[in-house]
């Protein structure tokens, strides 16, 4: 049997000292580690692509919102709860919603948009099948309303046909509401990436441009959800908005030249200052509660002309 001198137990010791710590120790000691989880395909993915693509997919919401609200609110200003015309009401009439109201919708399903965002597309789709259901029950009712020269004297609508406009009302509502949540979750990911990476590239003009539909959605957002007090509860909203609004005028004037020549530009600066007055107005101290509903109401077909005018507008023409 071989025996160690002095020396070489110090040597064994010193290198056993050094060896890192043991694999199957280590792993018993951390078990309670958190695993690493691999993040989302959307975090991979080009920032302005995707930005892109949910501009194209809230134009197509805002499309669906202002067809199906105008037409709900006729349909209620006309039936009471039951189904039966309301008494001031002489003369009824319901237009039908033309397949001219999804155009944009279906340029987005039927050109399959990179880059591929799963639970966005699976949500629009759900979203617009509901809108072309409500759609089609509006065209029967008003063919049905055509049809009844005395529905004026009381009659009522068939029941059936009521029920089923106020559920495809309904859940195109909450189809809307899941869309809006997912597309503000892919926002609220990619903005930061974009308006970097606009940054680095030196587009100011763009990036403050940018920034402002990003707080002008934010305030759209928050009227919707507060719909009573949203002067006060969405005051933060309001005031950064007016930091980043200023900005963009500032850029924007400074670089006259530069914004004359953007596409749709002159067009979306006018929806913007538009936007800002009223803004400004609903957060008025000395507006009255009609009047304030009035201007959040102005403020949502504003927004809606802004999610167009920024769709269109081309910072690569000519």
């Amino acid at each position: 049997m071989s025996v160690c001198s002095f020396e070489q137990r110090v040597a064994l010791a010193l290198t056993l000292a050094l060896l890192p710590a043991c694999p199957v120790l280590d792993e018993i000691t951390n078990g309670d580690a958190p695993l690493e989880v691999a993040p989302h395909p959307e975090a991979r993915m080009d920032p302005e692509a995707v930005d892109h693509k949910v501009r194209r997919s809230r134009a197509c919401q805002s499309d669906l919102r202002e067809t199906l609200e105008t037409s709900w609110i006729r349909y209620k200003d006309q039936f009471d709860e039951q189904g039966a015309p309301r008494r001031n009401k002489k003369v009824l009439f319901l237009r039908s919603i033309e397949g001219s109201s999804f155009r944009r919708c279906d340029a987005i399903t039927e050109g399959s948009i990179p880059p591929a965002l799963p639970e966005v597309e699976t949500v629009m789709t759900a979203t617009i099948d509901a809108a072309r259901h409500y759609a089609d029950l509006v065209g029967e009712l008003a063919t049905y309303i055509d049809s009844q020269t005395s529905i004026g004297n009381g009659s009522v609508i068939p029941v059936d046909t009521h029920h089923q406009l106020r559920a495809a009302h309904g859940r195109w509502l909450e189809s809307d509401e899941d869309l809006t949540r997912q597309l503000t979750r892919v926002s609220d990911n990619n903005d930061p990436k974009y308006l970097m990476l606009l940054r680095e590239r030196g587009d100011r003009l763009e990036q403050t441009t940018r920034s402002f539909m990003v707080e002008a959605r934010a305030i759209e957002q928050c009227l919707r959800e507060h719909a009573k007090d949203s002067h006060k509860l969405c005051k933060p909203i309001f005031n950064r908005f007016a930091k980043i609004w200023t900005r963009f005028a500032l850029h924007r004037s400074s670089q006259q030249e530069q914004a004359d020549s953007i596409f749709w530009m002159s067009t979306f600066a006018a929806d913007a200052d538009a936007f800002q007055s009223l803004v400004r107005s609903l957060m008025s101290a000395r507006r009255s509660s009609r009047r304030r509903s009035r201007v959040r109401r102005d403020l949502s077909e504003r927004y809606r002309s802004l999610v167009r005018d920024a769709n269109t507008l081309d910072f690569d023409f000519p």
